[in-house]
């Protein structure tokens, strides 16, 4: 996974962290309308690097807006997660427009 990570940011996906002591940490990204190989997700010491990009299929053409609330075009952001949560056991899944990243506790040992 690549560490590089200086992709130009347009916009930020709404973003929860849930944090449930001892157990694991929860990180859910609201990103409709990006497919699965437009993600890239890297970690780097206790941070998760989450980037991606939205196309803009509507503005090719001809058009007025009479509205324009939805975010389009590249992101990048990143989320420290504490020491005692293992990051390199992280596991992400990307479904229905969400995605949801679990990092399981260490168990009482955080230089594992």
């Amino acid at each position: 996974m690549s560490t590089n990570f200086e992709p130009p940011s347009h916009w930020s996906p709404q973003t929860d962290i849930v944090v449930r002591p001892g157990v694991e940490v929860i990180i859910l990204l609201d990103l409709p309308g990006i497919q699965r190989q437009h993600l890239e997700l890297s970690a780097e010491s206790q941070r998760l690097h989450i980037a991606g990009d939205r196309p803009d299929g509507e503005r090719g053409s001809p058009a007025t807006y009479l509205r324009m609330e939805r975010p389009y075009g590249p992101f990048a952001c990143s989320v420290e997660v504490p020491s005692d949560y293992d990051i390199r056991q992280a596991k992400a899944v990307y479904q229905n427009g969400i995605l949801r990243i679990v990092v399981p506790a260490r168990n009482g040992n955080p230089d594992r």
